[in-house]
């Protein structure tokens, strides 16, 4: 199973990326296919079981770059974790539905 998470992740101090890098960790333990869509402030992440993917600013232009990465990815699953407070205008998300 291949599986796209749109989230912040470490080294961003954010607890819902926290969350994201535990659920992604577990689930390719399990021999998911994992790829984290972030943010470009995190900057360069190396992960032996994880792809991730800094790609897009939170506070413009999030969903094209989100959109594409993930058309490229063709997970069976996009997991979008976030903070309505850190994306704007929040609304944009429903986009990616």
């Amino acid at each position: 199973m291949r599986v796209a998470f749109v989230s912040t992740f470490p080294p961003l101090r954010c607890g819902i990326g926290t969350y994201t890098e535990m659920l992604a960790e577990a689930l390719a333990g399990k021999g998911a296919e994992v790829v984290v869509l972030t943010e470009r402030s995190v900057g360069e992440v190396k992960r032996r079981d994880l792809r991730v993917i800094p790609c897009f600013d939170s506070k413009r232009g999030f969903v094209e770059p989100v959109l594409r990465e993930v058309e490229e990815a063709q997970p069976d699953v996009v997991h979008i974790q976030h903070d309505y407070t850190r994306y704007s205008p929040p609304e944009r998300f429903l986009e990616l539905l």
